[in-house]
Protein backbone atom coordinates (compact mmCIF):
# COMPACT_ATOMS: atom_id res chain seq x y z
CA UNK A 1 0.00 0.00 0.00
CA UNK A 2 2.74 2.04 0.18
CA UNK A 3 4.71 1.76 -2.82
CA UNK A 4 2.39 4.26 -5.25
CA UNK A 5 3.26 7.14 -2.16
CA UNK A 6 6.73 6.01 -2.64
CA UNK A 7 6.80 6.57 -6.03
CA UNK A 8 4.49 9.65 -6.02
CA UNK A 9 7.50 10.94 -3.71
CA UNK A 10 10.87 9.57 -5.20
CA UNK A 11 9.55 9.13 -9.61
CA UNK A 12 11.25 5.94 -8.87
CA UNK A 13 9.63 3.98 -12.02
CA UNK A 14 8.70 5.63 -15.60
CA UNK A 15 4.87 4.78 -16.59
CA UNK A 16 3.78 4.29 -19.91
CA UNK A 17 0.70 7.38 -20.73
CA UNK A 18 -2.64 6.27 -21.79
CA UNK A 19 -3.85 6.15 -25.31
CA UNK A 20 -7.27 8.46 -26.28
CA UNK A 21 -8.33 11.24 -24.87
CA UNK A 22 -9.35 11.41 -21.43
CA UNK A 23 -9.75 14.52 -19.07
CA UNK A 24 -7.98 14.50 -15.88
CA UNK A 25 -9.54 16.09 -12.98
CA UNK A 26 -7.50 19.69 -11.56
CA UNK A 27 -7.64 18.35 -7.92
CA UNK A 28 -4.83 20.37 -5.77
CA UNK A 29 -3.91 18.68 -2.22
CA UNK A 30 -6.16 20.31 0.23
CA UNK A 31 -5.06 21.83 3.64
CA UNK A 32 -5.00 20.06 6.53
CA UNK A 33 -7.21 22.11 9.61
CA UNK A 34 -8.80 20.80 12.74
CA UNK A 35 -12.37 21.78 11.70
CA UNK A 36 -11.80 20.18 8.08
CA UNK A 37 -10.46 17.35 9.60
CA UNK A 38 -13.45 16.58 12.29
CA UNK A 39 -16.18 17.04 9.98
CA UNK A 40 -14.62 14.90 7.11
CA UNK A 41 -14.02 17.51 4.30
CA UNK A 42 -10.26 17.09 4.16
CA UNK A 43 -10.57 12.92 3.79
CA UNK A 44 -12.97 13.30 1.29
CA UNK A 45 -10.55 16.27 -0.68
CA UNK A 46 -7.51 14.34 -0.35
CA UNK A 47 -9.52 10.92 -1.50
CA UNK A 48 -10.20 13.06 -4.24
CA UNK A 49 -6.88 14.28 -5.30
CA UNK A 50 -5.06 11.28 -4.95
CA UNK A 51 -7.59 8.98 -6.97
CA UNK A 52 -6.79 11.69 -9.57
CA UNK A 53 -2.95 12.01 -9.54
CA UNK A 54 -1.43 9.10 -7.58
CA UNK A 55 1.19 7.38 -8.97
CA UNK A 56 0.78 3.79 -10.89
CA UNK A 57 -2.95 5.24 -11.37
CA UNK A 58 -2.11 4.38 -15.28
CA UNK A 59 -1.06 0.97 -14.56
CA UNK A 60 -3.69 0.20 -12.21
CA UNK A 61 -6.30 1.46 -14.48
CA UNK A 62 -4.51 -1.06 -17.56
CA UNK A 63 -4.98 -3.34 -14.87
CA UNK A 64 -9.01 -3.08 -14.34
CA UNK A 65 -9.18 -3.21 -18.48
CA UNK A 66 -7.54 -6.15 -18.91
CA UNK A 67 -9.74 -8.10 -16.07
CA UNK A 68 -12.54 -6.67 -17.60
CA UNK A 69 -11.41 -7.79 -21.06
CA UNK A 70 -9.74 -11.00 -20.12
CA UNK A 71 -12.58 -12.18 -17.20
CA UNK A 72 -15.88 -10.86 -18.23
CA UNK A 73 -15.39 -10.23 -22.12
CA UNK A 74 -15.90 -6.79 -22.00
CA UNK A 75 -14.01 -3.91 -23.20
CA UNK A 76 -13.37 -0.35 -21.89
CA UNK A 77 -13.20 1.66 -24.98
CA UNK A 78 -16.13 3.84 -25.69
CA UNK A 79 -18.71 1.95 -27.54
CA UNK A 80 -16.56 -0.55 -28.42
CA UNK A 81 -18.28 -4.56 -27.99
CA UNK A 82 -16.45 -7.58 -27.91
CA UNK A 83 -18.63 -10.31 -30.08
CA UNK A 84 -17.79 -13.81 -31.72
CA UNK A 85 -13.84 -14.85 -31.99
CA UNK A 86 -13.17 -11.55 -30.12
CA UNK A 87 -13.65 -9.48 -32.50
CA UNK A 88 -14.24 -5.92 -31.69
CA UNK A 89 -16.82 -3.70 -33.02
CA UNK A 90 -18.54 -0.30 -31.99
CA UNK A 91 -22.12 0.00 -31.27
CA UNK A 92 -22.37 2.29 -33.54
CA UNK A 93 -21.20 0.16 -36.60
CA UNK A 94 -23.73 -2.58 -35.14
CA UNK A 95 -26.49 -0.23 -34.84
CA UNK A 96 -26.29 1.58 -38.47
CA UNK A 97 -25.79 -2.09 -40.01
CA UNK A 98 -28.88 -3.28 -38.57
CA UNK A 99 -30.62 0.18 -39.74
CA UNK A 100 -31.47 1.68 -35.74
CA UNK A 101 -30.00 4.83 -36.87
CA UNK A 102 -31.73 5.40 -40.22
CA UNK A 103 -32.11 9.05 -41.07
CA UNK A 104 -35.34 9.23 -42.50
CA UNK A 105 -36.39 9.29 -46.10
CA UNK A 106 -37.18 12.85 -46.11
CA UNK A 107 -33.65 13.76 -45.20
CA UNK A 108 -31.29 11.44 -47.69
CA UNK A 109 -33.94 12.55 -50.51
CA UNK A 110 -32.86 16.11 -49.59
CA UNK A 111 -28.97 15.46 -49.22
CA UNK A 112 -28.82 13.65 -52.42
CA UNK A 113 -31.23 16.23 -54.16
CA UNK A 114 -28.48 18.93 -53.26
CA UNK A 115 -25.57 16.24 -54.36
CA UNK A 116 -27.34 16.00 -57.68
CA UNK A 117 -27.64 19.69 -58.06
CA UNK A 118 -23.30 20.10 -57.12
CA UNK A 119 -22.62 17.04 -59.38
CA UNK A 120 -24.37 18.59 -62.14
CA UNK A 121 -23.03 21.95 -61.74
CA UNK A 122 -18.92 20.29 -61.71
CA UNK A 123 -19.92 18.50 -64.54
CA UNK A 124 -20.48 21.27 -66.70
CA UNK A 125 -16.78 22.91 -65.29
CA UNK A 126 -15.29 19.55 -66.15
CA UNK A 127 -14.79 18.07 -62.61
CA UNK A 128 -16.29 14.60 -61.71
CA UNK A 129 -18.28 14.32 -58.71
CA UNK A 130 -18.12 10.84 -57.20
CA UNK A 131 -19.63 9.20 -53.87
CA UNK A 132 -17.25 6.66 -51.97
CA UNK A 133 -19.19 4.56 -50.03
CA UNK A 134 -16.57 2.95 -47.24
CA UNK A 135 -17.96 -0.33 -45.27
CA UNK A 136 -18.48 -0.51 -41.72
CA UNK A 137 -16.66 -3.16 -39.50
CA UNK A 138 -20.36 -4.92 -38.90
CA UNK A 139 -20.89 -4.68 -42.61
CA UNK A 140 -18.05 -7.16 -43.06
CA UNK A 141 -18.32 -9.33 -40.42
CA UNK A 142 -21.98 -9.28 -39.80
CA UNK A 143 -21.25 -13.16 -38.18
CA UNK A 144 -19.72 -12.39 -35.59
CA UNK A 145 -22.52 -10.25 -34.07
CA UNK A 146 -24.04 -11.40 -31.21
CA UNK A 147 -27.71 -12.36 -32.10
CA UNK A 148 -29.36 -10.52 -29.55
CA UNK A 149 -28.29 -7.27 -31.21
CA UNK A 150 -30.39 -8.29 -34.35
CA UNK A 151 -33.67 -8.13 -32.07
CA UNK A 152 -33.08 -5.23 -30.41
CA UNK A 153 -31.57 -3.21 -33.09
CA UNK A 154 -33.32 -4.65 -36.35
CA UNK A 155 -34.66 -2.12 -38.85
CA UNK A 156 -36.63 -2.47 -42.15
CA UNK A 157 -34.03 0.19 -44.01
CA UNK A 158 -30.76 0.75 -43.53
CA UNK A 159 -29.16 4.81 -44.70
CA UNK A 160 -26.95 2.83 -46.91
CA UNK A 161 -29.47 0.72 -49.11
CA UNK A 162 -31.61 4.21 -49.11
CA UNK A 163 -28.58 6.43 -50.26
CA UNK A 164 -27.41 3.51 -52.53
CA UNK A 165 -31.01 3.56 -54.36
CA UNK A 166 -31.62 7.60 -54.18
CA UNK A 167 -27.70 7.36 -55.85
CA UNK A 168 -28.55 5.09 -58.48
CA UNK A 169 -31.94 6.82 -59.35
CA UNK A 170 -30.30 10.79 -59.73
CA UNK A 171 -27.59 8.22 -61.65
CA UNK A 172 -24.69 9.26 -59.80
CA UNK A 173 -21.26 8.24 -59.85
CA UNK A 174 -20.21 5.93 -57.30
CA UNK A 175 -17.48 3.54 -56.00
CA UNK A 176 -18.83 1.40 -53.98
CA UNK A 177 -16.15 -0.36 -51.98
CA UNK A 178 -18.50 -2.41 -49.72
CA UNK A 179 -20.05 -4.11 -52.44
CA UNK A 180 -16.36 -4.63 -53.88
CA UNK A 181 -14.68 -6.40 -51.11
CA UNK A 182 -18.17 -8.32 -50.39
CA UNK A 183 -18.31 -9.60 -54.12
CA UNK A 184 -14.60 -10.59 -54.34
CA UNK A 185 -13.21 -13.20 -51.40
CA UNK A 186 -9.87 -12.42 -52.23
CA UNK A 187 -10.35 -9.18 -50.16
CA UNK A 188 -10.81 -12.32 -47.27
CA UNK A 189 -7.19 -14.10 -47.80
CA UNK A 190 -6.04 -11.82 -45.30
CA UNK A 191 -8.77 -9.93 -42.37
CA UNK A 192 -10.42 -7.38 -44.02
CA UNK A 193 -10.73 -5.33 -40.77
CA UNK A 194 -8.19 -6.71 -38.32
CA UNK A 195 -10.12 -7.99 -34.80
CA UNK A 196 -8.56 -5.07 -32.90
CA UNK A 197 -9.02 -2.38 -35.14
CA UNK A 198 -11.69 0.08 -36.28
CA UNK A 199 -10.90 1.12 -40.13
CA UNK A 200 -9.75 -1.54 -43.07
CA UNK A 201 -6.44 -3.45 -42.44
CA UNK A 202 -3.28 -2.45 -44.73
CA UNK A 203 -3.61 -4.88 -46.91
CA UNK A 204 -7.68 -3.96 -48.00
CA UNK A 205 -6.24 -0.62 -48.43
CA UNK A 206 -4.02 -1.89 -51.00
CA UNK A 207 -6.10 -3.87 -53.04
CA UNK A 208 -8.83 -1.19 -52.67
CA UNK A 209 -6.31 1.86 -53.74
CA UNK A 210 -5.48 -0.44 -57.14
CA UNK A 211 -9.59 -1.17 -57.67
CA UNK A 212 -9.73 2.56 -57.15
CA UNK A 213 -7.11 4.03 -59.62
CA UNK A 214 -8.48 1.32 -62.31
CA UNK A 215 -12.22 3.45 -61.66
CA UNK A 216 -10.45 6.75 -61.96
CA UNK A 217 -9.12 5.74 -65.46
CA UNK A 218 -11.67 3.92 -66.70
CA UNK A 219 -14.51 5.71 -65.47
CA UNK A 220 -13.23 9.16 -65.29
CA UNK A 221 -10.36 9.39 -67.87
CA UNK A 222 -8.28 10.85 -65.58
CA UNK A 223 -5.10 8.89 -66.58
CA UNK A 224 -3.61 8.45 -62.74
CA UNK A 225 -1.02 5.93 -62.12
CA UNK A 226 -1.72 2.40 -61.90
CA UNK A 227 -0.92 0.02 -58.80
CA UNK A 228 1.52 -2.86 -58.61
CA UNK A 229 1.35 -4.70 -55.60
CA UNK A 230 3.25 -7.53 -54.78
CA UNK A 231 3.84 -10.22 -51.85
CA UNK A 232 4.94 -8.01 -48.66
CA UNK A 233 5.20 -8.90 -44.91
CA UNK A 234 3.36 -10.81 -42.83
CA UNK A 235 3.19 -10.23 -38.98
CA UNK A 236 1.24 -11.00 -36.25
CA UNK A 237 3.51 -8.00 -34.15
CA UNK A 238 4.49 -5.16 -36.15
CA UNK A 239 0.90 -3.90 -37.27
CA UNK A 240 0.88 -0.28 -39.02
CA UNK A 241 -1.01 2.51 -38.63
CA UNK A 242 -4.30 1.98 -37.50
CA UNK A 243 -4.42 -1.62 -37.09
CA UNK A 244 -4.65 -1.82 -33.52
CA UNK A 245 -6.27 1.46 -32.88
CA UNK A 246 -9.34 -0.15 -30.41
CA UNK A 247 -6.95 -2.08 -29.22
CA UNK A 248 -4.58 0.97 -27.98
CA UNK A 249 -7.73 2.65 -27.14
CA UNK A 250 -8.81 -0.20 -24.32
CA UNK A 251 -4.90 0.55 -22.67
CA UNK A 252 -4.55 -3.20 -21.31
CA UNK A 253 -1.64 -4.61 -19.80
CA UNK A 254 -0.22 -6.96 -23.02
CA UNK A 255 -0.91 -6.88 -26.53
CA UNK A 256 -4.15 -9.33 -26.80
CA UNK A 257 -4.42 -9.66 -30.80
CA UNK A 258 -3.62 -12.82 -33.23
CA UNK A 259 -4.41 -11.56 -36.21
CA UNK A 260 -1.78 -12.31 -39.07
CA UNK A 261 -1.68 -9.38 -41.38
CA UNK A 262 -0.21 -8.71 -44.97
CA UNK A 263 1.52 -5.57 -46.28
CA UNK A 264 1.56 -5.72 -49.55
CA UNK A 265 4.64 -3.94 -51.62
CA UNK A 266 2.87 -1.19 -53.46
CA UNK A 267 4.52 0.18 -56.23
CA UNK A 268 3.54 3.06 -58.88
CA UNK A 269 3.39 2.39 -62.53
CA UNK A 270 3.37 5.13 -65.06
CA UNK A 271 3.61 8.12 -63.09
CA UNK A 272 2.38 11.40 -64.50
CA UNK A 273 4.22 15.03 -64.42
CA UNK A 274 0.74 16.43 -64.43
CA UNK A 275 -2.01 14.79 -61.33
CA UNK A 276 -5.66 15.63 -61.24
CA UNK A 277 -6.31 17.95 -58.09
CA UNK A 278 -8.54 16.31 -55.71
CA UNK A 279 -11.35 17.50 -53.03
CA UNK A 280 -11.86 14.68 -50.30
CA UNK A 281 -14.17 14.93 -47.85
CA UNK A 282 -14.82 12.33 -45.73
CA UNK A 283 -14.45 10.52 -42.11
CA UNK A 284 -11.33 8.88 -41.16
CA UNK A 285 -11.07 6.46 -43.32
CA UNK A 286 -9.68 9.23 -45.74
CA UNK A 287 -6.91 8.72 -44.10
CA UNK A 288 -5.99 5.21 -45.08
CA UNK A 289 -4.77 6.81 -47.74
CA UNK A 290 -2.21 8.69 -46.77
CA UNK A 291 -1.26 6.71 -43.39
CA UNK A 292 -0.33 2.75 -44.87
CA UNK A 293 0.86 3.97 -48.42
CA UNK A 294 1.15 7.11 -50.29
CA UNK A 295 -1.79 6.91 -52.37
CA UNK A 296 -3.16 10.34 -52.20
CA UNK A 297 0.70 11.94 -53.27
CA UNK A 298 1.17 9.45 -56.12
CA UNK A 299 -2.08 9.55 -57.64
CA UNK A 300 -3.23 13.67 -57.32
CA UNK A 301 -1.94 16.74 -57.09
CA UNK A 302 -0.34 18.18 -53.75
CA UNK A 303 -2.67 21.19 -54.58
Amino acid sequence: MLIPLFQYKFNLVEEDKLSGEYKKENVKVPVLSLNNLRDGSFQNSFDRFWQNDHEFRNWFIRLNNQLNYSLFDKANANGTIVCKENVLITEGDIKSFLGYDFAGKSKIDAMLDKAEFISDTLQKKGISFVFMIAPSKASVYKDQIPAKYFSIYKSNMTNYDYFMRGIKKRNLKVFDTKNIILEDKRYFEYPVFPKNGVHWSGNTVAKISDTLVDFLNDELSLEVPSIQLEIGELTIVDYRFTDYDIGEAMNLLWNVSDDILHYPLMSFVNVKEKKPNLLGVGDSFIQSFYGFYPVLDSVFSSN
